[in-house]
């Protein structure tokens, strides 16, 4: 017999009485509304009587749908059934064979069952029994994201809360709540000084700046991918050697294999929440041919390992938002696609004549604010 088959079994086991029973609601109360990235949201299930009478419940069985976006069912730990009464049966078990919902935590949506003592079933109060609290990885950032009860998924998936008479659904309202997940800030990169299209033989220095910070950070691990077609790495430097908290920190691990860079950083006896250049990185520009292109990103995770900051005092591993990427180019190819043509002319035109504020994609192609006679002498000479 399968586990769905036996819970179901134990769920039906009870004494058949002339009794009327009012509804059983069903509610989600986080432990916390806001959590921080990486953090476990802990989110408690509650049933809770219509009226103002305690109600029997002998077992339950509950769909659970969340963004896997932005979290995800804890693989280690899901649930703790920390209530005060003790369940015969309570976990996400075995669903294949039916709706198969309890197959993957990353498609964002569980079957949890439970089953009461069959002499003692539990009583949900007018201000909620604590049946059992799920756990929730905290994935990304976001205002808010829902965790929801479902009253129905799949072919033969139900929510039904089982009350004193043999097979009796009594569920009520099923719960919704919302989960805030907060980010500790966030990494970028970006080019030193202004890109005005870069010849071969070029260094160009790529800073890695972290910002926004909520808590003091100790130590970062980046994987930063670059075109290595384009772009030969040529060193890594802690910092910006000018001042930054991180100019002192010593590294952990640098490596380079495939066009990614792996460089981690500890501040030892110390943290930060400064927004700081975290470290300098020099890359050769080296294309086979000219006008090429070459991107230098961040990645958020290339397994085993993550880009993320670690704080003082604490286990969790915390993945910060991640910038944009920056694009270093041959100069002239104004839009990045690898040739010198018309498109990249007409952008500089429709800008010629800026005095101020102008930058290389407008067509500034000398960084000097302006788009003028200058700027197009330099396009001419490398048009085609």
């Amino acid at each position: 017999m399968s586990m769905r088959k036996q819970i179901v079994a134990i769920l039906a086991f009870g004494l058949c009485v002339a009794y009327v029973q009012g509804n059983v609601n069903l509610e989600l109360r986080p432990v916390q509304q806001t959590a921080w990235l990486g953090d476990v949201v802990e989110v408690g299930l509650y049933a809770v009587s219509d009226d103002e009478t305690d109600q029997m419940v002998r077992g339950m069985q509950v769909i659970l749908q969340w963004d896997p976006v932005f979290l995800r069912l804890d693989e280690a730990q899901p649930l703790v059934n920390n209530g005060p009464y003790t369940w015969l049966l309570s976990g996400f078990f075995d669903d294949s064979g039916a709706d198969g919902l309890n197959d993957t935590w990353e498609d964002g949506n569980g079957y949890y069952q439970a089953a009461g003592n069959f002499e003692s079933p539990a009583w949900a109060t007018p201000e909620g029994l604590l049946v059992t609290t799920f756990r929730f990885n905290a994935l990304n950032p976001t205002l808010a994201t829902e965790i929801t009860i479902l009253p129905t998924l799949g072919e033969y998936t139900v929510t039904e809360v089982f009350g004193e008479q043999v097979g009796e659904d009594v569920v009520g309202t099923l719960g919704t709540t919302t989960i805030t997940v907060e980010s500790w800030g966030a990494f970028t990169v970006e080019i030193q000084g202004e890109m005005c299209g870069v010849e071969p033989g070029e260094t160009v220095t790529v800073l890695v700046t972290v910002s926004g910070l909520v808590r003091p950070i100790n130590g970062v691990q980046m994987l930063v991918e670059f075109d290595d077609t384009v772009l030969d790495f040529s060193g890594a430097m802690a910092g910006d050697g000018a001042g930054s908290p991180w100019d002192s920190a010593t590294v952990a691990f640098e490596e380079v294999e495939g066009g990614v860079l792996t460089y981690a950083l500890v501040l030892l006896g110390g943290e930060s929440d400064q927004n700081a250049v975290v470290a300098r990185l020099d890359f050769v520009f080296q294309p086979d041919v000219v006008p090429s292109v070459g991107i230098v990103q961040l990645l958020t995770q290339m397994p085993p390992l993550l880009t993320k900051f670690t704080a003082s005092g604490t286990a969790i591993t915390v993945i910060p938002e991640l910038g944009e990427p920056v694009t270093i180019a041959s100069p002239g190819d104004l839009d990045f696609d690898e040739d010198v043509d018309l498109a990249d002319l007409a952008m500089l035109l429709s800008n010629y004549g800026t005095t101020s504020g102008a930058v290389y994609e407008d067509g500034d192609m000398d960084c000097d604010g302006d788009v003028d006679l200058s700027d197009l002498a330099a396009l001419l000479a490398v048009y085609g």
